[in-house]
């Protein structure tokens, strides 16, 4: 068995063990789920790779990215241009997670490029901090194979009839839009007298908008698109926001969406 193949196999081992070991600390109230903590994880990855041999190393740095060349056209002497191509590179940031078996020195890394978090009201050093510890959570969660349900169509749970709300085009679940019936044209069943039912009551009574409901599948899907097309990362971009509206995805309203759109786009 080849050195690669040991540290697989020791991976394996600690996934195992890990996924009989979890819980979950962290709670949404509102939408009544939760999630992973660097806490809930941390030290039992520590506990496990020491038991069997294994070391871990976080860390952010930035590599050089080689780009597809550019082309551009050179004079020469007799007017005449010519082609030639000329390196293009850039340099991005990576979060990295370096597991090495003690036993053999064999040594893989993984990695994620990184984003700014940019958490609303934030000091610099802050807006730092919170890219280290979310690209950490990041990593070892996708290393060591800790699961959480999916960001977008996870734990919250939407109600079957899409409303609409003013100014916001809402994408119906359903292929035909379920017709809301209004308490002024609702027949009165035989056995219900109707002239005991007070009139006042009956204009009173509202129909919740969807400004009071969470953010819906079809609105998420709608945003997660809109992301993609400016070229960001679906998953990490929705993070940040949230945390400039100190809110979790799922406690997010329709009523949000159009300031979430505002800051995709901005």
């Amino acid at each position: 068995m080849d050195d690669k193949i040991k540290l697989y196999a020791k991976l394996n081992v600690i996934r195992l063990e890990l996924s009989n070991l979890l819980s979950k600390s962290g709670k949404n109230d509102y939408a009544k789920f939760k999630y992973f903590q660097l806490d809930d994880f941390i030290p039992q990855v520590i506990e496990l790779c020491n038991k069997n041999g294994v070391f871990t190393k976080f860390y952010i740095d930035k590599e050089k990215v080689v780009l597809p060349k550019k082309v551009e056209k050179v004079y020469i002497d007799n007017a005449e241009t010519q082609e030639k191509e000329i390196e293009n590179f850039e340099y991005r940031e990576y979060g990295y997670l370096e597991i090495t078996d003690l036993d053999t020195g064999y040594e893989e890394t993984f990695k994620k490029e990184t984003k700014e978090a940019n958490v609303s009201g934030a000091s610099a050093i802050q807006n730092l901090g919170a890219k280290s510890t979310y690209m950490k959570r990041y990593l070892y969660m996708d290393v060591f194979e800790i699961s959480e349900s999916d960001l977008v169509d996870g734990d919250t749970k939407q109600k079957s009839t899409a409303k609409a709300t003013p100014g916001v085009a809402v994408k119906p679940v359903d292929n035909k839009p379920k017709e809301i019936v209004k308490p002024d044209v609702v027949k009165p069943v035989e056995s219900v007298v109707v002239s005991e039912i007070p009139v006042e009551k009956m204009e009173t009574t509202t129909i919740e908008t969807a400004s009071n409901e969470p953010l819906s599948k079809a609105s998420k899907q709608e945003l997660v698109n809109l992301i993609k097309a400016k070229g960001k990362e679906p998953k990490a971009t929705l993070e940040a926001i949230c945390n400039e509206l100190g809110k979790s995805l799922t406690a997010l309203l329709e009523s949000d969406k159009n300031l979430i759109i505002e800051k995709i786009n901005g």
